[in-house]
């Protein structure tokens, strides 16, 4: 499978206070440019894709920073990749890193709202700690994702264009902030072989300027 770089997705011209039941009105200001691709945080080194995590053997390859990326694919499949630094009480200045993958099928609704539903059985989650008596735990993970609107738009002195994604945190997985993101490629693969939602906060994730 392929993701189309042609595929024109509207995105959302509500506040994040919309009503479940309101159907959005779209416009030419949120259609910058197609949802289909891969966004990448940061400086864009963590990618979706085999790089970073290989589902049938189950190994993750850490990249140099952390990130997250987002793929999208015209019909209707997403993937997520996610390398976050975690704060080690026992020794500060060594921080626990956590590698996460998932993807499954998404949905778009009339109010603006995405669903990712991930494919239960392929997602994994890697949390190490790196220094002293290295510790490594591997796990399967599916969480089910609900951003409640978004947005994307050209941004001018950036020079790219950038996603903007508003996602609800239930209270048992919060701690996953934000991120920058940018359309790092405007076409790539999502595998079709195997997080966050809820209803309390919202965090405003964003992009970099476009990979050239």
């Amino acid at each position: 499978m392929r993701l189309s770089a042609t595929t024109t997705v509207l995105a959302l011209a509500a506040t994040l206070a919309l009503a479940q039941d309101e159907v959005i009105q779209y416009n030419a200001e949120h259609n910058a440019t197609s949802l289909i691709g891969t966004w990448s945080s940061g400086a864009g080194l963590v990618q979706t894709g085999p790089n970073f995590c290989n589902p049938k053997e189950k190994t993750f390859n850490p990249p140099k920073v952390g990130g997250i990326s987002y793929s999208f694919s015209a019909d209707g499949f997403f993937e997520q990749a996610e390398y976050r630094y975690g704060a080690n009480p026992a020794r500060p200045a060594c921080p626990n890193v956590t590698m996460l993958f998932q993807h499954g099928s998404y949905e778009l609704f009339p109010n603006g709202s995405i669903i990712l539903n991930p494919i239960a059985a392929d997602g994994l989650v890697q949390t190490q700690t790196p220094c002293g008596g290295k510790t490594s735990t591997l796990q399967q993970f599916s969480a089910q994702i609900l951003f409640k609107n978004w947005r994307i738009f050209y941004d001018p002195p950036s020079g790219g264009y950038h996603l903007h994604l508003f996602r609800s945190v239930p209270p048992s997985v919060r701690g996953c902030a934000g991120g920058r993101y940018t359309r790092a490629r405007p076409t790539d693969a999502v595998r079709t072989v195997g997080g966050r939602l809820g209803a309390t906060d919202d965090v405003p994730l964003s992009s970099c300027p476009a990979a050239r």
